[in-house]
């Protein structure tokens, strides 16, 4: 839920256009409560990384619908097919902190972990450096007509590929037919996406009903199309339109 993944800031509260101040306050208010550290239920979809990122958002975007002006630029902004956040260049007027020494680069610290005996015990930038050489570790080769996700290995299909290439409307079945057709079974996806099976049946069989409230199948949303290595802007709106129309909470 990114403002560079289309998601405007309407949409990140959960809010109309139109909804009066007092709906964007309440609407804030209920997202930070949703989004909060202290709901363990947020870190069954999201890392620490992503849930601080969906806080700042909300801070973002609470920041410009609650100033009047802001908004109104804002929305003028949208009426033009721009979402530039508006709030960064307020930001960049303050004085910016100054910033740390420049701490040792990935290459010296993995030359630094070359220059050390074989019996010397790795120090806390050894470790990184061991890290960082393991985030470049090549991935094997994939035979002629195979592709991969992060989470699996799949035979390409050229018409499936250009039908999803070519979709603007996400439902359940569709992400079904994908995730089927990478190879994907449901448990690795609740494996790896850190979402429940029976969440994951009902989102795909668009039982809109059974699934929580909207901001969580919004991230739902966003995790399977991640791990399927699709649109996540766009699944993730269409998806929300049909379940928003669906009578989802």
């Amino acid at each position: 839920m990114t403002q560079n993944s289309g998601t405007n800031y309407y949409e990140i509260l959960e809010v109309a256009p139109e909804a009066p101040n007092h709906e964007i306050h309440r609407a804030y208010q209920r997202a930070r409560e949703t989004y909060s550290q202290d709901n363990p239920a947020l870190y069954s979809m999201f890392s620490p990384e992503e849930a601080r990122e969906l806080l700042r958002m909300i801070e973002e975007a609470f920041a410009v619908l609650s100033n009047p002006s802001l908004r109104r630029s804002y929305d003028e902004s949208l009426a033009k097919g721009e979402s530039t956040p508006l709030i960064r260049p307020l930001e960049s007027q303050a004085p910016s902190a100054p910033k740390p020494p420049p701490g040792p680069t990935a290459a010296q610290l993995t030359s630094e972990h070359q220059a050390l005996p074989d019996f010397a015990s790795p120090s806390d930038a050894t470790a990184e450096a061991f890290s960082v050489r393991k985030r470049e570790a090549p991935k094997p080769d994939l035979a002629p007509g195979m592709a991969r996700t992060s989470i699996s290995t799949y035979k390409v299909d050229d018409a499936f590929e250009a039908e999803i290439g070519a979709a603007s409307d996400f439902d359940g079945q569709l992400l079904q037919r994908i995730r089927m057709y990478k190879n994907v079974s449901l448990d690795r996806m609740s494996e790896s996406t850190r979402i429940s099976r029976p969440y994951l049946t009902a989102l795909e069989t668009n039982d809109y009903k059974s699934l929580p409230a909207a901001v969580f199948v919004r991230g739902f949303v966003t995790q399977v199309a991640r791990h399927l290595g699709i649109d996540e802007a766009k699944a993730t709106a269409s998806y929300m339109k049909r379940f928003k129309a669906g009578g989802g909470k």
